[in-house]
């Protein structure tokens, strides 16, 4: 699990935006979206609900929850 990758995804889920997340980072949008792709297909599961809106699906959350230390 890159450190990179795990910010990102905290970043996304506090502000509930992609975007939002990379202008924070100060990176491109693409590279947030290829960061939480490879952090996905990592842990094997879907990390956020993309229709209708953006949210953490039930593995999202207890990657928040239990990673937020590390951070």
């Amino acid at each position: 699990m890159d450190p990179k990758s795990l910010r990102a995804f905290h970043r996304i889920a506090a502000l509930g935006s992609f975007r939002l997340a990379a202008e924070e980072l100060n990176y491109a949008q693409s590279t947030v979206t290829m960061q939480i792709q490879r952090l996905e297909e990592d842990l094997g599961v879907v990390l956020f609900e993309r229709a209708g809106g953006l949210r953490l699906t039930e593995e999202g959350r207890l990657l928040r929850e239990r990673s937020l230390p590390i951070l």
